[in-house]
């Protein structure tokens, strides 16, 4: 048996830490202590919960291992804690009422079946007298206002909305009382987080709703298998206030002595063990284990030190689990993983044993040191379950039948049929691709009605009644090899490979790009299965890819938003192997929100269809957003807001991948849009030109579309002309399909960059840019430097290249456009350090000295604004500063202004660039300024 009160050592430096945190010494009062599973972080938050209790500070305790935390549940748990001390008892009453009221709202839903089941689409009861005996059920539960709140659909919809918001203030305003109650007795509030890593999906609720929500006085620990800035970039706005650190292993002494009381007193094993396990306390733990099943310390033989914990962690697993004497219980061991927790009655399903004999087993799995209690039952410490998991893989046929049998189980227990028998047959139920009201999911008379309505046209397309046409099969196939020899299994290899790591991890995503780089066809790419067959990692996810093209709306609207990304739904999951049943009722809500013409039935239709969708936990549904410029600005930020939420309600398994120009655009004046924003921006891919394969490879499709042959050289002499853009190269090709002949394109070179259509091509990539990153182009085409952090955006998607150490334009054609772009101004006066150059009234000055040069462009980068004569000095003569003897004089830094003008200045007798300032420096003048 384990021992009665487990033997704990060391950890006394982050218990003094939160000592620390406590009584105020340190400047932050949010602490994050972060370390790999089996480290001891859950010990260590024992330990600060006894140093509180001990010191009379009232601490909530809220452990992330509880498989029911939802935001109001984390709430009313802070709460409970804290109520527990009798001073304390009654500063929550508010919240207490609020929270009670919320129970007796989730109440009603249930029974009633939910918002859309009670009422209809104008708000309605469907059922006004079994609503009305729902209610009288409650009897004195429920109050008068929340009866009104419940009986109004659009009330209830608006308290639902602001529930979690209102219970968060309510709960904020009884810390606050508390805080001041603690005040007198100066003492502080504590708040403990364990096991952070499962709350991770309440991520950003806990980080920008919960945490700025606690009143000043309230000391925070939040510990978890991950750095908090590492989980979500947004804990960094915290700065100084946030304090992070790694638990490390336990020192030499301290596991010494936990040996030492586990019997292990043998100097040289001492060392040995030591060595082996690192201090790694759970390493420490399976070596206890392992020599008590083995019978004691000299029996389980020499142990070879390792550096990867993991292999170690395996391997003594891998001894416990021969040296079990009781086989049921190894058999458990090997097997029982799968569940997260188990009681007795799953160990009996698992084991397929009688539920007495399921109960002697889990007696047995008491003992073990690596199983822990559960709010359910037991569990396997995290990190051994990972490891004994990993393990059981290996035996696909035996782990497949281990997890249909906890299926199955757990489906009985709530009553769902999984017979093959009770689901919809092909006989039954079919689909129809596309009809003018999108997927049709139904009986066989239903769709054979569907298609009656439709017209079938010669070319073999099905045409709705809006025009729009649907590819019969055949012609989808035949797409499809045509799609196939467009793109090269290689093609945009290297984004998309990022892009789907960013999926497969549950994070969103920008995809920023050149107008004309083909970050539509990009997408396209993208949702063909194959493609994500090959990028994909997890064998175990279901992704889902819905595209929407924001230009296809009707209307700019929140409606016409949500409208657009149903219909888009219901038309392209019939493809993705989802269940009819669930496409049933996406078209469903599909319809109900065309009929309503109203954002918040859009809206609620939106976020049910998703639940729909994630109801498997290994789903995931990725909704590339195309031309997402077109809605971001004209749109109400509430739009975004709630595509937040909905992504924060399915973290890890909802993604968005937003399409735009220019991420820089999209920063100025955020406001309610911000959360949106922070939660795409934090993973930014460039779409640039092709790289020379995929290039070559889009040349020989298009030209092959043309019947046309263009030779290896002239191939590799366009795509340096076009620097691999995709639109110029395609524009280019267009030139020649009547032209051109094998050797002719040397003829063709001189007149392109002048041809119409790569001017258009060009200003559709210039019209993209900003103000400030033209006025940096056009000093780079110039050969002068551009203005320091103006090139975010052109370097990102490959408008700007290396060449050796300066930066140039990505290829000859967009250079000679930018160069007919630079404002007369610019022509005439021009300084620039990389390359050294100096223009000034259209004249080259290459006769400057080193210092004069370097004053010069001092002048010129800070053009417009006076510069002191200190200042001047301070940065013109920079090393040769400290070397001059009696520093550097008025007279001399003037000398050196008159040196300066007579080599740039028309007349140096009236400057006309370089001009004094009385009583304050020097100031470069522009032309547009005089």
């Amino acid at each position: 048996m384990t021992d009665p009160q487990p033997y704990v050592v060391g950890r006394q430096s982050e218990v003094e830490c939160f000592g620390a945190l406590l009584t105020g010494r340190v400047e932050h009062w949010l602490l994050n202590i972060y370390g790999p599973g089996g480290i001891g972080k859950t010990i260590v938050g024992h330990k600060m919960q006894a140093l509180a209790r001990e010191k009379g500070v009232p601490i909530a305790f809220v452990d992330g291992i509880r498989p029911d935390l939802t935001p109001d549940r984390i709430l009313h748990a802070i709460k409970e804690e804290l109520a527990a001390s009798e001073t304390l008892s009654g500063a929550f009453d508010d919240f207490e009422r609020a929270y009670q009221e919320y129970l007796t709202v989730q109440q009603v839903l249930n029974r009633c079946g939910g918002v859309q089941t009670a009422f209809d689409v104008m708000g309605n009861i469907k059922d006004p007298a079994g609503f009305a005996r729902l209610i009288d059920d409650l009897g004195q539960t429920i109050t008068e206002n929340t009866r009104q709140t419940v009986s109004n659909r659009f009330a209830l919809e608006r308290y639902l909305r602001g529930v979690e918001r209102a219970l968060t203030r309510s709960l904020s305003s009884g810390l606050e009382a508390a805080v001041e109650i603690e005040k007198a007795a100066y003492r502080s509030l504590a708040l403990v987080i364990d096991t952070y890593e499962e709350l991770e999906g309440l991520d950003d609720w806990v980080c920008r709703a919960l945490i700025p929500a606690l009143p000043e006085g309230i000391k925070v620990v939040v510990l978890g298998r991950n750095a908090l800035p590492k989980i979500n970039f947004d804990w960094g706005e915290f700065g100084p206030a946030l304090h992070v650190m790694e638990l490390p292993e336990l020192p030499e002494r301290d596991t010494k002595a936990y040996l030492t009381h586990h019997d292990l007193h043998d100097p040289v094993m001492l060392d040995q063990v030591y060595r082996f396990t690192g201090g790694y306390p759970l390493l420490l733990v399976l070596a206890v284990h392992l020599q008590r099943e083995a019978g004691g310390w000299p029996k389980i033989g020499a142990m070879e030190y390792e550096a990867d914990r993991e292999r170690v962690a395996t391997k003594l697993l891998e001894r416990i689990l021969r040296e079990e004497r009781a086989k049921e219980v190894q058999i458990f061991l090997e097997k029982g993983v799968v569940a997260r927790w188990f009681n007795p009655e799953v160990v009996g399903v698992i084991m397929g044993v009688s539920a007495e004999q399921g109960h002697a087993i889990y007696n047995k799995l008491e003992r073990h040191s690596f199983i822990e209690r559960h709010p359910y039952g037991l569990k396997f410490h995290d990190k051994i379950r990972e490891l004994l998991l990993d393990r059981l893989k290996f035996n696909q046929p035996e782990y497949k039948r281990v997890v249909k049998c906890l299926t199955d189980y757990y489906a009985e227990k709530a009553g769902i049929q999984q017979d093959e028998k009770d689901r919809p047959s092909e006989s039954k139920y079919t689909i129809n691709i596309q009809t003018g009201a999108g997927v049709v999911v139904g009986d066989q008379a239903q769709v054979t009605q569907s298609l009656d309505e439709q017209s079938v046209s010669k070319s073999g397309q099905v045409s709705d009644d809006d025009g729009s046409s649907v590819l019969s099969p055949e012609l989808n196939e035949r797409k499809r090899d045509v799609e196939q020899d467009r793109y090269a299994p290689t093609y945009r290899a290297a984004e998309i490979r990022q892009v789907m790591q960013w999926i497969e991890a549950g994070q969103s995503a920008c995809l920023i790009g050149l107008r004309g780089a083909g970050k539509s066809n990009f997408l396209r790419y993208m949702l063909r299965r194959d493609v994500q067959q090959r990028y994909q990692e997890r064998d175990d996810a279901d992704f889902v890819f819905v595209l929407v093209d924001l230009l296809a709306l009707t209307k700019r609207s929140e409606w016409a938003v949500y409208e657009l990304i149903l219909n888009r739904l219901t038309s392209q999951l019939a493809a993705s192997g989802i269940e009819a049943t669930i496409i049933a009722e996406i078209t469903s809500h599909h319809q109900e929100t065309i009929r309503s013409r109203d954002s918040f039935t859009a809206q609620r239709a939106f976020e049910r269809c998703v639940d729909l969708l994630c109801q498997r936990p290994a789903r995931r549904v990725v909704l590339l957003l195309d031309e997402f410029d077109a809605v971001f600005w004209p749109l109400d930020p509430f739009l975004f807001r709630c595509l937040r939420a909905v992504r924060d309600a399915h973290k890890g398994q909802v993604s968005y991948i937003v399409v735009t120009d220019s991420l820089t655009r999209l920063q100025d004046d955020l406001v309610e849009a911000e959360h949106f924003y922070r939660l795409v921006e934090r993973n930014v891919c460039g779409l640039g030109p092709y790289d020379p394969g995929d290039a070559q490879q889009m040349v020989h499709y298009l030209a092959g579309r043309r019947s046309i042959e263009i030779s290896a050289s002239d191939t590799d002499c366009l795509i340096e002309l076009c620097g691999g853009h995709a639109g110029l190269l395609k524009s280019s090709l267009s030139l020649f399909w009547d032209v051109y002949q094998a050797g002719d394109l040397s003829e063709l070179l001189s007149t392109l960059a002048n041809e119409p259509v790569l001017q258009s091509e060009c200003q559709k990539m210039w019209q993209s840019l900003s103000e400030r990153e033209k006025s940096a182009l056009c000093a780079l085409a110039s050969g002068a430097q551009a203005a320091p952090g103006a090139l975010y955006d052109p370097k990102l998607t490959g408008l700007i290249r290396e060449d050796g150490e300066k930066e140039v334009l990505f290829c000859p054609l967009f250079t000679d456009f930018v160069r007919q772009q630079i404002p007369p101004e610019m022509q005439r006066t021009l300084v620039g350090r990389s390359p050294a150059i100096v223009i000034i009234d259209g004249q080259r000055v290459d006769t400057l000295t080193e210092l004069e040069f370097e004053l010069l462009c001092y002048l010129y980068e800070n053009r417009g604004r006076v510069c002191t004569k200190d200042e001047l000095i301070t940065n013109v003569y920079r090393q040769q500063y400290d070397r001059m003897r009696g520093g550097v004089t008025d007279e001399t830094l003037q000398k050196l202004i008159s040196r300066l003008r007579t080599k740039i200045e028309p007349d140096n007798e009236r400057p006309r660039y370089i001009v004094t300032v009385r009583g304050e420096g020097y100031r470069f003048v522009e032309a547009g300024e005089r």
